[in-house]
Protein backbone atom coordinates (compact mmCIF):
# COMPACT_ATOMS: atom_id res chain seq x y z
CA UNK A 1 0.00 0.00 0.00
CA UNK A 2 2.80 2.41 0.69
CA UNK A 3 4.63 1.53 -2.55
CA UNK A 4 1.36 1.96 -4.35
CA UNK A 5 0.94 5.30 -2.38
CA UNK A 6 3.84 7.36 -3.45
CA UNK A 7 3.54 5.84 -7.47
CA UNK A 8 0.16 7.35 -7.24
CA UNK A 9 2.17 10.57 -7.43
CA UNK A 10 3.98 10.44 -10.28
CA UNK A 11 5.91 7.25 -11.77
CA UNK A 12 9.28 6.50 -9.90
CA UNK A 13 12.15 4.67 -9.93
CA UNK A 14 12.96 1.94 -6.72
CA UNK A 15 15.81 4.11 -5.32
CA UNK A 16 13.42 7.23 -5.19
CA UNK A 17 10.71 4.98 -3.63
CA UNK A 18 13.58 4.60 -0.92
CA UNK A 19 14.01 7.36 -0.33
CA UNK A 20 10.82 9.08 0.06
CA UNK A 21 9.98 6.94 2.80
CA UNK A 22 12.97 8.11 4.40
CA UNK A 23 12.35 11.50 3.54
CA UNK A 24 8.95 11.61 4.67
CA UNK A 25 9.72 9.13 8.23
CA UNK A 26 7.22 6.49 6.74
CA UNK A 27 10.09 4.34 8.63
CA UNK A 28 8.72 5.33 11.83
CA UNK A 29 5.66 3.46 11.64
CA UNK A 30 6.80 0.64 9.23
CA UNK A 31 10.28 -0.48 8.21
CA UNK A 32 10.77 -1.26 4.29
CA UNK A 33 13.66 -2.43 3.18
CA UNK A 34 15.45 -1.12 -0.57
CA UNK A 35 15.71 -4.90 -1.25
CA UNK A 36 11.30 -4.95 -0.74
CA UNK A 37 11.12 -2.36 -2.16
CA UNK A 38 12.27 -3.84 -5.20
CA UNK A 39 10.45 -6.80 -4.30
CA UNK A 40 7.18 -5.83 -4.03
CA UNK A 41 7.41 -3.77 -7.05
CA UNK A 42 8.42 -7.26 -8.99
CA UNK A 43 4.77 -8.40 -7.16
CA UNK A 44 2.83 -5.52 -8.30
CA UNK A 45 4.00 -5.70 -11.34
CA UNK A 46 3.16 -9.64 -11.91
CA UNK A 47 -0.41 -8.72 -10.17
CA UNK A 48 -0.53 -5.81 -13.08
CA UNK A 49 -0.80 -3.29 -10.59
CA UNK A 50 2.05 -1.30 -11.74
CA UNK A 51 3.88 -1.28 -15.12
CA UNK A 52 7.77 -1.25 -15.51
CA UNK A 53 9.30 0.53 -18.37
CA UNK A 54 13.12 0.52 -18.78
CA UNK A 55 14.86 3.69 -19.10
CA UNK A 56 18.59 3.64 -20.79
CA UNK A 57 21.69 5.01 -18.97
CA UNK A 58 24.99 6.24 -21.28
CA UNK A 59 27.29 3.59 -19.65
CA UNK A 60 25.35 1.93 -17.01
CA UNK A 61 22.46 -0.71 -17.39
CA UNK A 62 19.17 0.09 -18.08
CA UNK A 63 16.93 1.27 -15.28
CA UNK A 64 12.78 0.16 -14.79
CA UNK A 65 10.83 3.16 -13.94
CA UNK A 66 7.84 1.75 -12.07
CA UNK A 67 4.10 3.47 -12.31
CA UNK A 68 0.68 2.43 -10.75
CA UNK A 69 -1.66 1.42 -13.59
CA UNK A 70 -5.40 1.93 -13.20
CA UNK A 71 -5.91 -1.52 -11.89
CA UNK A 72 -3.70 -0.43 -9.04
CA UNK A 73 -4.91 2.91 -8.31
CA UNK A 74 -8.30 0.86 -7.49
CA UNK A 75 -6.42 -1.62 -5.77
CA UNK A 76 -4.91 1.15 -3.35
CA UNK A 77 -8.29 3.14 -2.83
CA UNK A 78 -9.77 -0.57 -1.81
CA UNK A 79 -6.80 -1.06 0.57
CA UNK A 80 -6.98 2.32 2.13
CA UNK A 81 -10.54 2.13 2.73
CA UNK A 82 -9.69 -1.28 4.17
CA UNK A 83 -7.22 0.14 6.30
CA UNK A 84 -9.57 2.85 7.45
CA UNK A 85 -11.91 0.95 8.81
CA UNK A 86 -10.27 -2.30 10.09
CA UNK A 87 -9.63 -3.23 13.65
CA UNK A 88 -7.36 -5.93 13.19
CA UNK A 89 -4.51 -4.56 15.22
CA UNK A 90 -0.78 -6.77 15.29
CA UNK A 91 0.76 -7.61 18.11
CA UNK A 92 3.27 -5.53 19.38
CA UNK A 93 6.65 -5.76 21.94
CA UNK A 94 4.58 -4.80 24.61
CA UNK A 95 1.65 -6.80 24.00
CA UNK A 96 3.52 -9.68 23.98
CA UNK A 97 4.72 -9.48 27.61
CA UNK A 98 0.79 -8.89 28.50
CA UNK A 99 0.76 -12.45 26.93
CA UNK A 100 2.68 -13.64 29.27
CA UNK A 101 2.18 -11.61 32.19
CA UNK A 102 1.07 -14.14 34.54
CA UNK A 103 3.64 -16.16 34.26
CA UNK A 104 6.33 -13.72 35.34
CA UNK A 105 7.69 -12.63 38.56
CA UNK A 106 6.96 -9.09 40.46
CA UNK A 107 10.46 -8.70 39.75
CA UNK A 108 10.45 -9.57 36.42
CA UNK A 109 7.16 -7.35 35.88
CA UNK A 110 8.86 -4.56 37.02
CA UNK A 111 11.71 -4.35 34.74
CA UNK A 112 9.95 -5.33 31.80
CA UNK A 113 7.84 -1.93 32.87
CA UNK A 114 10.70 0.19 33.50
CA UNK A 115 12.57 -0.96 30.03
CA UNK A 116 9.47 -0.11 28.02
CA UNK A 117 9.04 2.94 29.66
CA UNK A 118 12.79 3.68 28.75
CA UNK A 119 12.44 3.04 25.17
CA UNK A 120 9.23 4.82 24.51
CA UNK A 121 10.72 7.74 26.63
CA UNK A 122 13.73 7.53 24.32
CA UNK A 123 10.97 7.52 21.11
CA UNK A 124 9.58 10.30 22.19
CA UNK A 125 12.69 12.47 22.79
CA UNK A 126 13.96 11.75 19.61
CA UNK A 127 10.95 12.26 17.72
CA UNK A 128 10.75 15.65 19.54
CA UNK A 129 14.16 16.52 18.36
CA UNK A 130 13.05 15.64 14.72
CA UNK A 131 9.72 17.73 15.02
CA UNK A 132 12.29 20.50 16.08
CA UNK A 133 14.15 20.52 13.22
CA UNK A 134 11.60 19.73 10.39
CA UNK A 135 10.88 22.87 8.14
CA UNK A 136 8.31 20.77 6.34
CA UNK A 137 4.90 21.45 7.99
CA UNK A 138 3.26 18.19 6.77
CA UNK A 139 6.39 16.11 7.64
CA UNK A 140 6.20 17.57 10.87
CA UNK A 141 2.77 16.59 11.26
CA UNK A 142 3.62 12.94 10.58
CA UNK A 143 5.88 13.19 13.19
CA UNK A 144 3.76 14.83 15.78
CA UNK A 145 1.18 12.11 15.49
CA UNK A 146 3.05 8.93 16.73
CA UNK A 147 4.65 11.21 19.14
CA UNK A 148 1.07 11.64 20.83
CA UNK A 149 0.37 7.74 20.75
CA UNK A 150 3.48 7.59 22.33
CA UNK A 151 2.34 9.79 25.47
CA UNK A 152 -0.74 8.05 25.80
CA UNK A 153 1.02 4.93 25.37
CA UNK A 154 3.07 6.33 28.47
CA UNK A 155 -0.03 7.43 30.10
CA UNK A 156 -1.46 3.99 29.79
CA UNK A 157 1.68 2.31 31.34
CA UNK A 158 1.21 4.24 34.17
CA UNK A 159 -2.36 3.34 34.94
CA UNK A 160 -1.37 -0.36 33.87
CA UNK A 161 1.50 0.17 36.52
CA UNK A 162 -0.37 1.31 39.21
CA UNK A 163 -3.49 -1.20 38.23
CA UNK A 164 -1.65 -4.46 39.09
CA UNK A 165 0.60 -2.28 42.26
CA UNK A 166 3.88 -1.44 40.72
CA UNK A 167 4.61 2.33 41.51
CA UNK A 168 3.68 4.99 39.38
CA UNK A 169 6.31 5.79 36.43
CA UNK A 170 7.39 9.42 36.33
CA UNK A 171 6.73 10.90 32.97
CA UNK A 172 6.72 14.66 32.35
CA UNK A 173 4.61 14.59 29.50
CA UNK A 174 7.18 15.18 27.02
Amino acid sequence: MIILAILSETERYGFEIDKIIKNRHINLWNQVALSSIYAVLRRLADRGLVTAREVSQSSRPPRKLYAMSAAGRIELENSLEEALISTDRLLGRFEVILIVWPILTDDKKRRLLLSYQRKLKEKLISLADQIEREINPISAAQLERPRASIRAELEWLNAFSVKFGFETIEFDGG
